[in-house]
Parts: structure tokens; sequence; C-alpha cells
């Protein structure tokens, strides 16, 4: 498992939180890995995948992790 840069503990039951490293995460680890399901895509070794969902309105790709094995979109 990839532990990521940042470790954190909730200050309720000290379990570890996300990892995620440009700023502080309170959110929940997935199981088995260092980060929450917003953050995943930051583990490379994840089996996660972004979204290739692309707003026709303003052209931005949608930001959700999906699993690297299923061909869908996030809508």
């Amino acid at each position: 498992m990839y532990e990521g840069k940042h470790i954190h503990f909730s200050e309720v039951d000290n379990k570890p939180l996300c990892s995620y490293s440009p700023k502080l995460c309170k959110q929940r680890r997935l199981n088995g890995y260092a980060f929450c399901i917003r953050h995943v895509l930051e583990d490379k070794t994840a089996p996660f995948k972004q979204c290739e969902y692309v707003a026709k309105y303003n052209s931005q790709r949608c930001t959700n992790p999906i699993p690297k094995s299923e061909d869908r979109r996030c809508v």
C-alpha cells in the first residue's frame, strides 16, 4: 500500500485520515489505501482512473474516480 507523504490521524478515534498532500483532508481512507475516495487518484498504484465524462456546456472533465476495470462514465 502506498502510504502517502502526509499522515494525519483523526482527533476522535486516532485512525489514519486521507494522505492528500496539497492540504489537510479529514476524510476517512478507503480500506487498503492511503487516500479517501476523492483523492485516491493520487495513488498511481490504486485500481482507479479518472472518469472520462466531459460536460458539454463548459468542456470540463469529471474529477471523480472510477474503477479501472469498468468502461463507463459517472454522471
